[in-house]
C-alpha cells in the first residue's frame, strides 16, 4: 500500500484503456504500474518502482486530454462513493517570498502553514527564480483553502496550479464564485 496512489481526472470521463495508455505516456514510469477503476471515475494505481510513485505524486501537475488529473496517496479512509476528491497533492506558488528565505528548512517551514510538504520544486531549491516559492503540498478540500499567509509580517499570496474550480468567496473547491451558495445566502441575509 505504500506505493499505492488514488487519482481522478477533473470535468472529464475516459475510459479505462484510454486512460492507461495515455498515463503510460506522460508519466514514463521506470517500472509496472496497475490500474483499478473505481466508482465515480476514480483510479487506484499501484506502482512497482517507488521512484515512480514519488514522481506520480510530485512530478505534476499533470494534464490528460486538456483536463486536470488529481492525485493522492491511498488511505484506508478513502471513500470512492464521494464526487470530490479530499486530500490531494497539489502544486502551489507562494509569491514574492524573499531571497533570504530560499533555503530548504525555511521553505518547508512556510510551506507546512499551508499543510503538510511532500516536495520543493528544483529552482526554488537552488534560489534561482525569485518570482515566487514553489512547492507540492498535501491540500484538503474540504477545508477552506488559504489564499494568503504571513511571513515576517508581510503578507504572501497563494496560488494553487491545477485546481480550476476554486471559489474566492467562500475559499472551497468544487465552484466557482459566480455559483457559491454561500455567497448567496449571505446576500439574502443582507437584504
Amino acid at each position: 500500500m505504500e506505493s499505492m496512489v488514488v487519482v481522478k481526472l477533473l470535468g472529464r470521463s475516459i475510459s479505462y484503456n484510454a486512460f492507461q495508455n495515455r498515463l503510460w505516456a506522460i508519466k514514463k514510469p521506470r517500472g509496472q504500474f496497475f490500474m483499478m477503476d473505481l466508482d465515480n471515475d476514480y483510479y487506484q494505481i499501484r506502482f512497482n518502482n517507488l521512484d515512480d510513485y514519488q514522481n506520480a505524486l510530485s512530478g505534476g501537475p499533470w494534464i490528460v486530454y486538456g483536463h486536470n488529473l488529481t492525485i493522492q496517496p491511498w488511505s484506508v479512509n478513502f471513500n470512492p462513493l464521494q464526487s470530490l476528491p479530499i486530500s490531494i497533492v497539489a502544486w502551489i506558488r507562494i509569491r514574492s517570498v524573499p531571497g533570504a528565505l530560499y533555503k530548504a528548512p525555511l521553505v518547508v517551514a512556510i510551506g507546512e502553514m499551508i499543510d503538510k510538504v511532500v516536495k520543493i520544486d528544483n529552482n526554488t531549491s537552488a534560489a534561482t527564480r525569485g518570482r515566487f516559492a514553489r512547492l507540492a503540498v498535501m491540500v484538503d478540500l474540504s477545508k477552506t483553502l488559504k489564499s494568503r499567509i504571513w511571513v515576517n509580517d508581510k503578507p504572501h499570496d497563494i496560488e494553487y496550479e491545477s485546481l480550476p474550480l476554486i471559489c474566492y468567496g467562500c475559499g472551497r473547491y468544487g465552484h466557482l464564485k459566480t455559483d457559491c451558495q454561500d455567497l448567496r445566502e449571505k446576500e439574502k441575509e443582507k437584504n
